[in-house]
Formats: C-alpha cells, structure tokens, sequence
C-alpha cells in the first residue's frame, strides 16, 4: 500500500521586512547598507529567504520521497505480479507442448483410422465384387444350359415333327362323348343283353404349352412317336358313368 505523506511545516521565523527585487528590505537605499541595524535586517531578509527556500525543497524533497516510495511498492508488487506470471507461463508451456503432442496423436490416429476404413471398404468390394461375378459365372452357365436342353427338344419336336394340338378340353369332350355312345348301347335283335363301355381311363403324352394371348387354356401338343417318353408331359382323365337322379326308378314302382 502507498506510504502517507509526510508533510514538513517550517518553522516559525521572526517577522521580517519584505525584501524586494535589489535583494535589500522594501524601503531602503544602498545608502542605509552602511548602517549596522540595516546591515542586519538585510542579513535577516536573505536568512529568512534562505530558510524559505530551504523549507521548500525539503518539503518537495519529502514529496518526492513519498512518490518513491510509493513507486518501490508498486514495483515490487509488479515484480511479485511479474514472477506470477512467469510461473503461469512456465506452466503453460508444458501445457501447450502436451495439447501439440495430443492434436498430432489425433491426427496421426484419424490418417490411421481413415487408411484403415479405406482398405476395408476396398477389401469388402473386391470380395463382393468377385462373389458376384461367380454367382452371375453360374448363372450364365446355368441359362445357357436351360437354353441348349430347350433348343436340343425344340430340334426333336422338330425332326420328329408334331402331329398336332388339341385343347385339353375339347379332349375331354371328345372322350366324353364316346363313353356317352357306348355306355348306353340299343340291344340287336334277337339278344336280351348289350354290351356298354362303363369307364374309361386315358392318358396322353405331349408337350404342354402355355395358354397363347387372349386363351385361357394351354394346348397339348402331340409329337410323332420315337421322342424320350421322360420328356413328355401326361395329362391323365378318368371318365365314369353317372346315373341321373330324375331318371332312376324308385324299389315297388
């Protein structure tokens, strides 16, 4: 804290005659020097200014000394606030020294990591991409032996020829309609009995084809004999007489 000020009072002096600017007291001639009192009065004027001066510069002296001392105590509290500072700054240099050494670890890390990410991402594409092209190897190779197996039988309907085609039900009715002539035969003359076709159990072999645009039905094509019965298609019909219910005569009619 700043030191307070001293202040020094001059000390009491005898009243003396003001001395004007030929240093000698106000009324007087350089006739009256010779004069012991004047002598005197005049030694006592210059003592007195002498001790005024004096008084003035100790007490400027004594201000002066006051600002230095109040400038030594603030120079030692900026040197204490000074050595603070250096502390501080020696323990933030090691500080900032660690934070460099961590940002380059992070970013050694992430140039790391990235490279690494990199060449996952590029081993996972290579092996998927090399996956896919055997699974698409296969396919191919697969189409292209349904391919041949259907043009080596489209070349067998072709040489063997096809007989024709026929709608699987118009099939059936063509059947239908046979059973229907023979199930209920007229007897010839002369004979109680007749003989009739019950049932009937057909089976045909072809190749069936999907229904053509605006059919609803597939067609069954028919090929000349001589073609592998195993690729053929069998469509298999079962035909029965059925009695009619309102024709049937009941027991004691």
């Amino acid at each position: 804290m700043p030191q307070q000020r001293r202040s020094r009072k001059p000390a009491d002096q005898p009243a003396l005659p003001p001395i004007d600017a030929s240093g000698l007291p106000s009324g007087a001639s350089r006739a009256d020097i010779s004069d012991p009192s004047t002598v005197v009065l005049v030694r006592n004027a210059q003592l007195a200014s002498a001790l005024r001066e004096r008084d003035a510069i100790a007490a400027r002296l004594d201000q002066s000394g006051d600002e230095l001392t109040d400038l030594r105590v603030t120079v030692r509290q900026q040197e204490g606030e000074l050595g603070r500072l250096r502390a501080v700054a020696d323990t933030v240099e090691p500080l900032r020294k660690e934070r460099d050494q961590l940002l380059q670890r992070v970013s050694d890390i992430d140039a790391s990591t990235d490279v690494r990410i990199r060449d996952a991402v590029k081993a996972a594409l290579d092996e998927s991409g090399a996956q896919h092209k055997t699974t698409v190897a296969k396919l191919t190779e697969e189409r292209d032996g349904l391919a041949a197996q259907v043009e080596t039988l489209r070349g067998q309907l072709e040489d063997k020829g096809v007989t024709g085609r026929v709608e699987p039900t118009e099939l059936a009715g063509q059947f239908a309609s046979v059973l229907d002539q023979l199930g209920t035969p007229t007897p010839q003359a002369g004979r109680p009995y007749s003989a009739a076709l019950t049932s009937l159990e057909v089976e045909a072999r072809g190749v069936l084809e999907a229904a053509a645009e605006g059919k609803t039905q597939p067609m069954l094509r028919t090929v000349e004999s001589g073609v592998d019965p195993g690729q053929l298609s069998s469509l298999r019909m079962s035909f029965r007489l059925l009695p009619h219910a309102g024709e049937m005569e009941l027991p004691g009619e």
